[in-house]
């Protein structure tokens, strides 16, 4: 399987940019309250997950209306949320990419547990993509990672441990073999240096969160 997406139940405004984001062999697992956003995403779900405290719906009767479609039901008092046991089934399947939708949002418990995934993912060797409204995630390691000019802004937040060998190239405030510790950030806000088509990051230690704003 090359690509999951999962779906989840944070807010999706910008309908049309996120499904630029979307291909045609996707596998999609909507998560509980990520439901809400199919229609409007205009994908069919390949497998629903969830404890159903959200989209308040009957599985049976969610069966019937999705008759292709696996449908997990999960218990209200757990220690994985929808989105994270989400991301484990994603995992038995060795995709290539997944890419994570609705996972940010007004809870930012939630929000940050999300985030968490990505890190679980590329431990896994997975690459993975939080994308929403306003921007795109993804955890950078020792593969360089190439940032085009058609981001606004772009940073480098160290979420795990000390980001060490940090190297940005071509950009407004490079960088070669630095550190970032959890305590102080100071990737914040960069850009692709003007006449290039795109910036590089790499970090050979640690793993560093790269958000990139459109």
């Amino acid at each position: 399987m090359n690509r999951i997406v999962i779906v989840c139940a944070g807010p999706i405004k910008n309908y049309k940019k996120i499904r630029k984001y979307i291909k045609e062999n996707d596998y999609f697992i909507f998560c509980d309250g990520g439901l809400f956003h199919q229609k409007s995403l205009k994908v069919a779900p390949d497998m629903i997950i969830g404890d159903f405290d959200s989209y308040n719906k009957n599985p049976t009767l969610l069966q019937k209306k999705y008759k292709n479609c696996k449908i997990i039901t999960l218990p209200k008092e757990k220690d994985d949320t929808d989105s994270i046991y989400a991301s484990k089934k994603a995992v038995e399947f060795k995709p290539t990419e997944v890419i994570l939708l609705g996972a940010v949002g007004n809870r930012f418990d939630h929000s940050m547990a999300n985030i968490s995934i990505l890190i679980n993912l590329f431990n896994n060797g997975i690459d993975c993509k939080l994308i929403d409204d306003f921007s795109i995630m993804q955890i950078v390691g020792k593969k360089e990672v190439k940032i085009s000019k058609e981001y606004s802004f772009f940073s480098l937040i160290n979420i795990c441990g000390t980001c060490e060998g940090i190297d940005i190239k071509d950009a407004m405030y490079p960088l070669n073999n630095g550190t970032i510790n959890y305590d102080y950030q100071y990737g914040i806000s960069n850009q692709v240096l003007k006449g290039k088509e795109y910036s590089t990051v790499s970090v050979k230690n640690g793993c560093g969160l790269l958000i990139m704003d459109f």
